[in-house]
């Protein structure tokens, strides 16, 4: 029986590893839109901080008004920031998904040859046997 050699395998070997690199992309991608939704949710903490304490009146309020202006910026900033890294996040998962599938195709195609070559061998191994019957009358 010969053994069974994929063609593709240094191919399919690439492929895996760009399938491993994109969902790591992916993961770090995740991790920043987590990142910049914290930072999110905390300006807007502050700034129901802030919007309480002007309720409150007194020094607190006078406080409050001049940093206002300094709390929507952050806001803003955060907001954009969040909205460009869930952009980034979506190219991740479409390369990841793109990698995933060209590494699938990849496999399918290696079952496909392998369960061939073990047709061929199973077909070669009963001819021999049918021969050796054979020549045994």
């Amino acid at each position: 029986m010969s053994r069974f050699r994929f063609s593709l395998e240094t191919l399919l070997q690439i492929r895996a590893s760009q399938e491993s690199a994109a969902a790591e992309a992916l993961a770090r991608a995740n991790q920043d839109q987590l990142r910049c939704q914290s930072d999110l949710d905390r300006v807007m903490s502050d700034s129901r901080s802030l919007n309480d304490s002007l309720s409150e009146g007194g020094i607190a309020a006078s406080i409050s008004v001049a940093l206002r202006p300094g709390m929507r910026l952050n806001a803003e900033r955060a907001r954009v920031a969040l909205v460009a890294q869930q952009v980034v996040v979506a190219q991740r998962l479409a390369e990841w998904q793109q990698a995933k599938l060209r590494l699938s195709l990849l496999e399918k195609l290696r079952e496909a040859r392998l369960k061939e070559h073990q047709r061929s061998e199973r077909l070669a191994e009963e001819r021999y046997l049918d021969e050796r019957v054979i020549q045994s009358f």
